[in-house]
């Protein structure tokens, strides 16, 4: 009897790899509700994303999920759907999954998950996600992503309001203006070709590289543990404050050392009134002018 019950236990758990494996993918493709100046907010997980900013007036949303494998596991259920509502102008996209009954014993399981999105590109977008890869690209509008361990990159967004909250994972950003805020624990930031007013990055390890013209009156703020901090100014003028655990602190360009002790560096560039503060506790410093 009992060698029957292991019996028809081992055949539920093939039935279930094999009814797992002949799933068919699931997919969105559909047009919604956005308005130019709406919100786009998308909460998913492990996905690689795409969003384009174009001249349309309402967004086209592409989903694409499939997960396949070979193995012994038990999966009760795996329910996958994507949750859209139209929110007064803005959209909400959320994906939701419930697999907490899925126990894998032997073998691979993959997937594949894509979401590509075109929406007007004056629309702000709101991401929250963890891993996987996040391109936005022309979208004119405020950015925000809240991530893990996912890569971000943004190519041609002229907004004036960006933020990114990050675990591990690296940030590359091309352009922009306004204000940019980056929280992040290990990885690296890139930012070139800005035209910020107001920069605050924090990063505890990786490096911190950007590339900016500074306003005056404008602030800027990096806050880096260890690697290496690069700020290089493409335009404007100010005074720079280097707090650092040691001197490793190099200025190119027509950088006036004004101070310099154990702990602390300041320099003054002709032509503006920025304020730029970098505080370094084992990281290299390099001030840049273009």
């Amino acid at each position: 009897m009992k060698r029957f019950i292991a019996c028809a236990s081992l055949f539920l758990i093939f039935a279930t790899a094999v009814a797992q494996q002949k799933a068919g993918p699931y997919k969105v493709n559909k047009e919604f509700n956005l308005s130019p100046t709406g919100k786009l907010t998308l909460r998913c997980s492990d996905a690689n994303v795409s969003i384009k900013g174009t001249n349309r007036t309402n967004a086209h949303v592409k989903i694409y999920r499939e997960v396949t494998g070979k193995g012994l596991w038990i999966n009760n259920r795996d329910e996958f759907y994507v949750d859209v509502q139209e929110l007064n102008g803005d959209l909400l996209v959320e994906e939701r999954l419930s697999d907490a009954s899925t126990f894998l014993f032997f073998g691979y399981i993959n997937q594949k998950h894509t979401i590509d999105i075109e929406l007007p590109k004056t629309a702000s977008v709101e991401i929250k996600g963890d891993d996987g890869e996040i391109l936005i690209h022309h979208v004119d509008g405020s950015i925000a992503v809240n991530v893990e361990d996912a890569d971000v990159e943004l190519v041609g967004c002229s907004g004036n309001e960006f933020s990114f909250d990050m675990e591990d994972g690296d940030l590359s950003m091309d352009g922009g203006a306004g204000k940019v805020e980056v929280n992040a624990v290990d990885g690296s930031v890139g930012i070139t070709n800005g035209n910020f007013t107001h920069v605050d990055v924090r990063m505890s390890d990786g490096n911190i590289k950007v590339a900016t013209s500074i306003a005056n009156e404008g602030r800027y703020y990096i806050n880096a543990g260890d690697g290496l901090v690069s700020f290089t100014v493409l335009n404007g003028g100010g005074t720079f404050d280097v707090r650092h655990g040691d001197r490793r602190v190099t200025a190119e360009g027509n950088f006036k050392r004004v101070q310099e002790t154990e702990d602390r560096s300041r320099f003054e560039l002709a032509n503006g009134t920025a304020k730029v503060d970098v505080r370094a506790d084992d990281a290299r410093v390099r001030l840049i002018q273009n």
